[in-house]
C-alpha cells in the first residue's frame, strides 16, 4: 500500500489548514489498512511502503486510534494486540540508481534537454530528479532538465499535457515518474526523421506504446524486498530497517531495451551498470562525488545516504524552479 495514493487532495480537503496534510493522508492511509486488515486472516501481515519522512509516526497512531489497540501517543513504531501485523518500510532511496541510468540514457541517446513529468512534491523525487540530471551531465555536461509537476502517480490527461509541453519547448527526450506511459505514445507519434524524439518509462516495460521511440525505463522489483522482510516475519526475528537494495540485490533494473537504440547507448548504460553491481562505483554515485547546487554552491564529495534523503534543492543543470518555498 502507498501512502501517496491516499494522498492525493479531494475537493474536501480544500478547505484544510496549512500543515495538516500528512495528518488528513495518514488518516486516510490507516482507514484503507483497517479495511484490508477486516478481509485478511489472523497470520498475515500487511506491508505498506512510503518514502521517508512520511508520516509513519502519524500513520500508526491513526491506525491504533481506528482500531483501538495499542498505544494512541508515542513513536507508534508498532501496534501490540492488532492482527494481522502491519510493517511499515521506506526503501526508495535505492531507486536513485535507476534515475542515473535514466539520465545517462537520455544524454547518450541525444545529448539535449532531458523533460520530466513528475508526481508528489516528495523528497525522493527531487533527488531522482537531481539524480537523473547527473547522470546525464557525466555524457554531456551541458544537458539542462526541465521538469513538470502533475502531483498524481497517475493522471493520463496531466500528465499528456505535460509531454505536449515539454515537447514544445524543444526536448527531444522525455522521461516520466508516473505510471503513464503518454511520454512514450508522444515520442512515437511526432517523432520525424529531421527530429527523433524518445520516451523513457517507469515501473513497467512500456515499449508496447511506441515501439518505435522507446528507448528503456527504471524498474523496481518489490518482490525481492517483499520477501527478504516476510521471510523475517516468518521468522519471528523481523525488526524496523530502512533497506539500501539497488542493482547488485535486483531491486533496480532496466526494462528491455527498444529495438531501435543504437548499440553505443546500450553498451554505455549497460557498463555502468555493471560496475554499481560489481562494487567498481560507489552507491551513493554521483551524489558521493561533489557536485553543483541550482544556486551555484558547491556540495562537497562524501554524501551518503541521510543528504541523498534530505535533498531540498536541485542540482546545476535543472532550469525549472524548486517547486517548495
Amino acid at each position: 500500500l502507498q501512502p501517496e495514493v491516499c494522498m492525493t487532495p479531494s475537493d474536501t480537503d480544500a478547505r484544510r489548514e496549512p500543515g495538516q496534510d500528512d495528518v488528513i493522508g495518514q488518516d486516510r492511509l490507516a482507514r484503507s489498512v483497517l479495511r484490508v486488515l477486516g478481509r485478511m486472516p489472523m497470520g498475515s501481515v500487511v506491508a505498506v511502503h512510503g518514502a521517508p519522512g512520511s508520516g509513519k509516526a502519524e500513520f500508526f497512531r491513526r491506525l491504533a486510534w481506528l482500531a483501538h489497540v495499542g498505544p494512541r501517543t508515542g513513536r507508534g513504531e508498532t501496534i501490540p494486540g492488532l492482527f494481522p501485523a502491519v510493517v511499515w518500510y521506506d526503501p526508495w532511496a535505492w531507486s536513485k540508481q535507476g534515475g542515473v541510468l535514466a539520465g545517462i540514457v537520455a544524454a547518450v541517446a541525444r545529448s539535449a534537454a532531458q523533460p520530466q513529468a513528475h508526481m508528489d512534491r516528495a523528497r525522493e523525487i527531487i533527488s531522482n530528479i537531481n539524480a537523473l540530471t547527473l547522470g546525464a551531465q557525466s555524457v554531456n555536461p551541458n544537458v539542462e532538465v526541465n521538469v513538470i509537476w502533475i502531483n498524481s502517480w497517475f493522471d493520463p490527461p496531466k500528465d499528456m499535457e505535460a509531454a505536449k509541453t515539454v515537447h514544445e519547448w524543444g526536448a527531444d527526450v522525455f522521461f516520466t515518474t508516473t505510471d503513464s506511459p503518454n511520454v512514450i505514445t508522444l515520442a512515437q507519434k511526432n517523432s520525424t526523421a529531421a527530429q527523433p524524439l524518445w520516451g523513457m518509462g517507469n515501473d513497467a516495460p512500456m515499449n508496447s506504446f511506441g515501439p518505435d521511440r522507446y528507448a528503456t525505463g527504471p524498474m523496481f522489483n518489490w518482490n525481492v524486498l517483499y520477501k527478504h522482510i516476510l521471510d523475517k516475519v516468518a521468522a519471528g526475528n523481523y525488526e524496523v530497517e530502512t533497506p539500501f537494495w539497488g542493482l547488485k540485490e535486483n531491486c533496480v533494473g532496466l526494462s528491455p531495451w527498444g529495438p531501435n537504440v543504437p548499440g553505443t547507448v546500450v553498451n554505455h548504460v549497460e557498463t555502468v551498470k555493471m560496475k554499481w553491481i560489481n562494487d567498481e562505483m560507489d552507491v551513493n554515485f554521483p551524489f558521493s562525488v561533489g557536485f553543483t547546487k541550482q544556486d551555484g554552491s558547491s556540495v562537497e564529495p562524501g554524501m551518503k545516504r541521510g543528504g541523498i534523503e534530505s535533498m531540498a534543492y536541485h542540482v546545476k543543470g535543472v532550469v525549472s524552479a524548486y517547486p517548495i518555498k
